[in-house]
């Protein structure tokens, strides 16, 4: 609030967390550790289905195939519901039950920028879930392709404001990554 940018380094390569200072109104939320929330094996086949969803609707979108996105919307519904029926961090399981209904409404309105706008958030909150099974770097790999999506999006839609904030994700990302041990967990 005093115009001075402010680096802040919680936890590193620890995910996100919940801290509170009340005296400086600051709140941030914990939703998985890794390393330390780590799960073994392979990625859930439902969240690979999430994932996939994600790049069907992209490309159904852009030829607008609103019968295909609307298939797809009802597996990737489907696959959640299954896999939230285990042990879903809480905020993970609020992040993706959130972004699925803003993506059901928008696939109802047929609004292409709306639509893709969802399905990125949906990505965004399948690569959160995915982190427990993956190595961060493989994420952060994933995250920058789906930011790369996001930037076409701006771009298309003419917004130089938002087009400038998805290069610094996603150089943000980049730095991140750089020098990342990929042989995790």
């Amino acid at each position: 609030m005093d115009g001075l940018l402010e680096d802040k380094c919680f936890a590193p390569s620890y995910g996100e967390f919940f801290f509170a200072v009340e005296a400086e109104q600051e709140v941030v939320n914990l939703a998985l550790a890794v390393p330390t929330d780590a799960a073994t094996g392979a990625v859930p086949e439902e969240l690979t289905t999430l994932s996939s969803g994600v790049d069907d609707i992209s490309a159904a979108v852009a030829t607008e195939d609103w019968e295909t996105v609307s298939a797809t919307l009802g597996t990737m519904t489907t696959s959640w519901k299954t896999y939230q029926a285990g042990d879903v961090p809480p905020l993970l399981a609020v992040q993706m039950n959130d972004a699925l209904i803003v993506l059901a409404t928008t696939v109802d309105s047929q609004d292409a920028p709306a639509i893709s706008q969802a399905a990125f958030d949906v990505g965004h909150a399948t690569l959160d879930a995915q982190l427990q099974f993956r190595p961060p770097a493989d994420v952060d790999q994933d995250r920058l392709e789906l930011w790369a999506w996001q930037l076409e999006v701006d771009e298309a839609a003419g917004d130089s404001g938002l087009t400038a904030v998805d290069q610094v994700i996603m150089e943000a990302i980049r730095h991140r990554t750089v020098g990342a041990d990929n042989d995790w967990p």
